[in-house]
């Protein structure tokens, strides 16, 4: 089993760094570049379709290491990414309303609820709710795809951070899914570990060859990390306790706080200032990081690390503060955080302004003397 693990990593890796130069030709030649406008931060264009070869490199690499025996679940999976596929490309080569975009990630959220059978059974005591009746689980199973898929597509903002928080998620569920001797599912972990890697050689560490995943591979990972999520929450495999690691939603928060905290945070800005939760603007966490001074690469190093830092104290809290307590908190707190940053931006920009006034009024009077 370890060895498939590996070797589907590694497949998906070589078939990633192997599919991306052609897609990035076909871009070139065919003009499908992601266009720099005000509220972006990319100044020349860029190919946007990174997602496909992250798809395709996670998708082969599965399939051939795949065991003889497979949960059900896995082929309505791959029919939601594949739905979100088309989606994210229309969007990234043509562009695509909010609304359509919006009826798709439903359609595909519904296949896997009713078809894949992945849905909330149990909150483990979150807001002290335990076991929960299908007619609660299902809507909150939608939402919570809903909402995942979005916070990833928002929080792909600048290079490497979607990827990053993705491979740090994906490697704590490969973990998981290896102990617990789910191999389909800890395949697909490791193929997605390995394809992304492929896709930051050339998304972080590349300048001619440059390329962003694009629509295509945030909608992927939306459905992926949702999925898996759920899977994690509620366990179907009788030898899920043969690994310490809560099923608590705090786990899953934890990996997930800078998307979730960045999207809930936004869409409060948003509707406090009387403008749609869907209205984009340059207020999100890693903007703010950037405006602090911060480089690209830094900033996405340090969410992910944030991130990996929130999951370990999460791991040492779990047994010591109740589950509602915990969750609360890691959002509170990040959230706090990130508000020090962006007052302390508000309060440098106006210093900036005022000296800029002051420079012109000087010059002005020198000029009237």
């Amino acid at each position: 089993m370890l060895f498939s693990i590996i070797a589907t990593a590694l497949t998906g890796l070589l078939l990633t760094l192997i599919t991306i130069p052609p897609i990035i030709k076909v871009s070139k030649e065919k003009d499908l570049f992601d266009e720099p406008n005000h509220r972006k931060l990319n100044k020349i264009v860029i190919p946007n379709l990174g997602g496909v070869a992250i798809f395709i490199g996670a998708t082969l690499s599965s399939i051939i290491f795949f065991p003889p025996a497979i949960p059900h679940n896995i082929q309505y999976l791959f029919a939601g990414m594949v739905l979100m596929l088309f989606v994210g490309l229309k969007d990234d080569i043509i562009g695509s309303s909010a609304r359509n975009k919006l009826f798709m990630q439903i359609i595909a959220a519904l296949v896997l609820i009713f078809l894949g059978n992945l849905q909330f059974h149990n909150l483990y005591n979150l807001f002290a709710i335990g076991n929960i009746p299908v007619w609660i689980g299902v809507p909150l199973t939608l939402f919570f795809y809903l909402f995942i898929i979005n916070a990833m597509n928002l929080i792909d903002g600048i290079d490497g951070l979607a990827a990053g928080i993705s491979i740090l998620f994906l490697s704590v569920m490969c973990f998981w899914f290896y102990h617990v001797e789910d191999q389909a599912h800890a395949v697909i972990c490791a193929g997605f570990i390995g394809s992304l890697i492929g896709f930051l050689r050339f998304n972080l560490f590349s300048k001619k060859n440059k390329i962003f995943m694009g629509d295509t591979g945030s909608l992927i990972l939306g459905v992926l990390i949702a999925s898996l999520s759920i899977l994690f929450l509620n366990p179907t495999n009788p030898l899920s306790g043969t690994v310490d690691l809560p099923h608590t939603p705090t786990m899953v928060l934890a990996l997930l706080v800078v998307p979730t905290t960045d999207t809930l945070r936004v869409f409060y800005m948003r509707i406090r200032a009387g403008k749609s939760p869907f209205a984009p603007d340059m207020n999100h966490i890693h903007h703010v990081l950037i405006k602090s001074g911060i480089s690209h690469r830094l900033s996405s190093l340090l969410l992910v690390f944030w991130s990996g830092a929130i999951f370990g104290l999460t791991m040492i809290l779990h047994s010591i503060v109740p589950t509602t307590i915990t969750f609360v908190f890691l959002i509170s707190f990040t959230w706090f955080m990130v508000n020090i940053i962006y007052k302390r931006n508000s309060r440098m920009s106006k210093i900036r302004r005022m000296r800029l006034t002051v420079i012109k009024n000087r010059r002005k009077s020198r000029y009237h003397k």
